[in-house]
């Protein structure tokens, strides 16, 4: 985790990442101008706390889309056994959904 100095900095780093606000409009809420938000954004520490924070959400995206893609698989593979007349299909589809469940 990249040092910033203070709190404003790791405020400032976090509504920079979330890019929902102007500059302005963040140095409004920490009280500052917006050159010194203009000037925090070249500060290496900053930059470095924005990327940190930018790979996080990524990373946590990424997890809730796979997530997504594993009920949907399961919920595709129940239908799959209570919908097929094959009992040799049904047996399969419920053996991979026990197995994802172990």
């Amino acid at each position: 985790m990249a040092a910033l100095l203070n709190l404003k900095h790791e405020t400032a780093a976090q509504m920079l990442a979330e890019d929902r606000e102007t500059d302005q409009q963040i140095a409004v809420v920490l009280g500052v101008s917006r050159r010194t938000i203009e000037y925090w954004k070249h500060r290496p520490e900053i930059q470095a706390r924005i990327v940190e924070l930018c790979e996080f959400a990524a990373a946590r995206m990424q997890n809730r889309v796979e997530q997504h893609e594993w009920f949907w698989e399961r919920e595709c593979l129940r239908r799959q056994a209570q919908a097929s007349k094959s009992p040799v299909a049904r047996r399969v589809a419920v053996a991979q959904v026990q197995d994802d469940e172990r």
